[in-house]
């Protein structure tokens, strides 16, 4: 597998400069116009400005590659959204921003994606569902009349219309671009699908231009996690996707394609979009988060940071509503980021004993309340 890998090209897919005239606004490369009707969510993905795609991780967050530049604005089910705080990895080629509507209110965005982390196992041997806003599959490319690629669709930014493909995480690697970023990545690669060596997946797809930042995604009954965030694909400097040799076509020489491995900053990007107290992650600690902290206290199934679990034991008890009665107001994010103008509410901020001794007085009604439902049903 190291071969393998060493044939994948340092170029990125957002960085390449095209000056051919603008055309359909399709995005990712397939062998047909078939795609897999079991996909995330369509506004889980949205556009990073013109040259690049991202994943929705938080209401108020996405995170994308950083090779591409920064951006103004990011574009989400048709809706235009301004970036208040981008955060850059230090080594990586990954980014976490936080993003506001243009009137500076909470996007508060109702879908996104959970992260895949270490806990949840290896990727390797994983189906996935990749995503983007970029280019798509345009001319074939053949030699003595047998199609060995394809070159890609000319728009000149990033597109209008999400696609979705499937494949499968072959292999985890590290790779350094041409800027010095050295990212953990997952690696796959795109197979003939005529070649059942190969392996090939149903809807079997590649990346192309403008895809930089999309997700690659891995299904857990009805839940989507994000694994990767597309980076690079092999004949990108060509604007060409190859699955066969181009001097003997009848040899199988698949692209590969490579994403950064989220499962090795999950830890990291968390440490961006979660604060403690915050459940609904709408940057403000408040009475809807001591509702969900009370909905789930004595819950029995393990819980999740947005049920109100921020200790992270897998429960919800006095120690989490204590950080949300600590952190009880607007959330501050520090790096000198300035706050939304306009956050919600009256600005107003309850004492944290109080609040406390509130959060106390309504979980023990709650409670109560399920003991006295549980004991009039017997």
């Amino acid at each position: 597998m190291w071969v393998f890998k060493a044939r994948i090209c340092t170029a990125v897919l957002a960085c390449l400069v095209c000056i051919l005239s603008a055309g359909p606004v399709f995005a990712i490369v397939l062998h047909d116009d078939d795609e897999p009707t079991n996909t995330p969510h369509p506004d889980v993905l949205g556009s990073w400005y013109n040259d690049a795609s991202c994943v929705v991780v938080a209401p108020n967050y996405i995170v994308t590659t950083r090779h591409q530049g920064g951006a103004g604005t990011v574009t989400i089910g048709g809706l235009t959204y301004n970036v208040a705080q981008d955060i850059s990895h230090l080594t990586a080629d990954l980014r976490v921003a936080r993003i506001i509507k243009p009137g500076g209110e909470y996007a508060n965005l109702a879908n996104w994606a959970e992260l895949y982390t270490t806990q949840m196992g290896s990727e390797v041997g994983e189906g996935i569902v990749l995503g983007g806003f970029g280019k798509s599959r345009g001319v074939e490319l053949q030699t003595e009349g047998t199609t060995y690629g394809y070159g890609w669709t000319t728009e000149s930014s990033v597109g209008t219309q999400l696609r979705w493909g499937t494949n499968e995480i072959d292999n985890t690697g590290i790779l350094t671009d041409e800027q010095g970023r050295t990212s953990q990545v997952v690696i796959a690669d795109f197979d003939d699908p005529d070649a059942p060596e190969g392996h090939p997946s149903q809807y079997e797809a590649a990346l192309a231009e403008f895809d930089s930042g999309g997700g690659w995604f891995i299904p857990d009954g009805d839940l989507w996690y994000v694994a990767g965030l597309s980076r690079g694909v092999t004949h990108a400097l060509l604007y060409q996707t190859w699955f066969r040799n181009n001097v003997n076509p009848n040899k199988l020489e698949p692209d590969s394609l490579d994403a950064v491995r989220i499962s090795s900053y999950a830890d990291w990007i968390y440490d961006q979009i979660r604060h403690d107290g915050d459940a609904n992650g709408d940057l403000v600690v408040d009475i809807v988060d001591l509702t969900v902290v009370a909905a789930n206290w004595f819950a029995t199934d393990p819980l999740s940071w947005y049920d109100g679990d921020f200790t992270g034991d897998g429960d919800v008890d006095i120690a989490d509503l204590t950080a949300l009665a600590a952190n009880w107001g607007p959330v501050f994010l520090g790096s000198g980021s300035a706050p939304p103008l306009n956050p919600p509410g009256d600005g107003t901020v309850a004492e944290p004993a109080a609040l406390l001794l509130l959060g106390i007085g309504g979980c023990a009604m709650l409670k109560r309340r399920r003991r006295q439902e549980h004991e009039s049903s017997h």
